[in-house]
């Protein structure tokens, strides 16, 4: 039976402090990053990324790409 990894995903968020008036101050995401891997037979990885940044985290960008190596 082969031990090697062939599925990882992850994600995490990365806090902003921000205010409407300078008096009062709340925590918003501001930037984000999903990810998803998939092995593939001859060895490569199959990776599919989300990630938003900027002032409105719920607009993001999403695309696919290829690594010789497991994403960490």
């Amino acid at each position: 039976m082969d031990d090697e990894a062939c599925y990882c995903e992850h994600y995490f968020v990365v806090n902003a402090l921000r205010s409407d008036d300078d008096d009062e101050f709340f925590i918003v995401p501001g930037y984000w990053e999903h990810l998803v891997a998939w092995r593939l037979r001859d060895g490569r990885w199959l990776v599919f990324r989300r990630l938003s940044s900027g002032e409105d985290c719920t607009q993001y960008r999403s695309f696919f790409c290829l690594s010789d190596e497991m994403p960490r």
